[in-house]
């Protein structure tokens, strides 16, 4: 599979997993664990999905050892993150992401929340690319903005997910 890994909980999410993708690949994604399982449940259980500081702080490193490790695009400084919130994704449903309206978009973070309950984990597939990885709750995938993803879900399932997104200039 080509895509790198990223270090997991408990450690700062800053170090990448040593498999680099050989230059030859032009598109790929990192994966880490990014929040616990409490974290998690209180993310869930939370109406409005505030963000605390520090859940903003561990995505804002994820998309910094990320960007700087593995994608090198050209994000503002300082990093600028936008939550996007929980997107209730659905048989067939594109990730949110991916939108004309906001051009500045460069990386973006799906994290599950919930998943249907017959599952430990979810498989996120990158359409134009034909790459897919599996991810379980809890556990961050870093992609770029402009990829369209869609989770393999049966039509009656639906999953929840945190997305977040950092901006940086436009592609020119």
């Amino acid at each position: 599979m080509n895509h790198v890994a990223l270090a997991s909980l408990p450690e700062p999410v800053r170090r990448l997993d040593e498999r680099v993708m050989a230059p030859s690949h032009h598109f790929s994604f990192a994966h880490a664990e990014l929040f616990s399982p409490e974290v998690v449940a209180s993310l869930r259980s939370s109406a409005s999905v505030a963000i605390a500081d520090d859940e903003l702080a561990r995505i804002s490193q994820m998309f910094a050892a990320a960007n700087e490790r593995f994608f090198r695009f050209e994000l503002f400084s300082p990093l600028e993150i936008e939550v996007l919130g929980v997107a209730q994704v659905q048989y067939r449903d594109l990730l949110p992401g991916p939108d004309l309206a906001a051009p500045t978009r460069k990386l973006a973070i799906a994290v599950p929340l919930e998943l249907p309950i017959s599952r430990d984990a979810v498989t996120a597939r990158f359409l134009q690319v034909d790459k897919q990885v599996e991810f379980a709750v809890g556990r961050a995938i870093a992609y770029p903005a402009f990829a369209p993803v869609v989770l393999r879900l049966e039509p009656e399932e639906q999953a929840d997910l945190l997305i977040a997104v950092a901006h940086g200039p436009t592609f020119r």
